[in-house]
């Protein structure tokens, strides 16, 4: 906010509490996103203003997400989209993941997360008291969960 007044531009509460949702508070991603809307020129920026770039940018970056899907194998790149969808997966193994996106076995998923997780993909945090999966890339994630 401070930098958007420093400029002469206001941007409402609410359209704040969007951009650090949306991003999750990641810092690369929060940059992009303001970035964006800053380069747009609007004095006055508003929620609508905020979800309409937020969607530019997954247009913009489409491609290459598309680029992602060819590098990877199909059930790679399913389990990639499921836990996008799950935004956190705590239990990869457990039933209503494993038969409500139709996976199969919990050997061939957990295959999945480990070359998705040494190939950067998904990354798994184990430094909490609940470790869990999720995508590194918070607008491949977003880009996933409209898809």
């Amino acid at each position: 906010r401070k930098i958007f007044t420093k400029h002469k531009r206001t941007i409402a509460q609410d359209s704040l509490d969007f951009i650090c949702d949306w991003t999750l508070c990641h810092t690369f991603y929060v940059q992009y996103l303001c970035n964006q809307l800053f380069a747009k020129g609007k004095t006055e920026i508003d929620l609508n203003h905020v979800k309409e770039t937020s969607a530019e940018v997954l247009q913009l970056l489409e491609n290459g997400f598309y680029q992602y899907r060819n590098l990877l194998s199909e059930f790679q790149w399913k389990v990639l989209r499921a836990v996008s969808k799950s935004g956190q997966l705590y239990h990869p193994n457990s039933n209503d993941f494993i038969k409500g996106n139709n996976f199969g076995t919990p050997s061939s998923v957990n295959r999945a997360l480990e070359a998705l997780v040494e190939k950067e993909m998904i990354f798994y945090n184990a430094a909490v008291d609940k470790p869990y999966y999720e995508t590194y890339n918070k607008f491949l994630m977003r880009w996933m969960q409209g898809n």
